[in-house]
């Protein structure tokens, strides 16, 4: 993906087994990027490089680990529309995580953190590593 993309939309991706962008061309200038679709990851840091990221978009019911403590800029609507979108994973043996940028863990509320746990989601607060 060139780092002049500032949005994309991939409504057909089902399944991604890299990163968005990659250490040698640098972080990604992108915004927003939706994968509506995405129903399968090989990598919890898929979205590492794209640092600069205020939207993502993920499919309904989700169900995979997500490391997401690069992106600082990730708007607060955005993060209570990935736990509404998060796979409801009490009564399974499942356990996933989401990781967020400390700052934008630091701006929910508990009642806004109980909608992931709820659902037996582990919401981790997170540096850029």
């Amino acid at each position: 993906i060139p780092k002049s993309v500032i949005k994309l939309n991939l409504p057909k991706l089902h399944t991604c087994k890299g990163t968005f962008g990659n250490s040698d061309v640098g972080y990604s200038k992108m915004l927003e990027l939706r994968v509506p679709s995405l129903t399968t990851i090989t990598n919890e840091k898929v979205f590492y490089y794209l640092t600069m990221l205020h939207v993502l978009e993920l499919p309904n019911h989700f169900a995979y680990s997500l490391d997401l403590a690069s992106m600082s800029f990730l708007k607060h609507d955005c993060v209570i529309d990935i736990f509404n979108k998060m796979a409801d994973l009490t009564n399974t043996d499942k356990a996933y995580s989401l990781r967020l940028y400390e700052t934008v863990y630091d701006k929910l509320s508990e009642e806004e953190l109980s909608i992931a746990r709820n659902k037996g989601w582990t919401i981790i607060r997170g540096r850029k590593r």
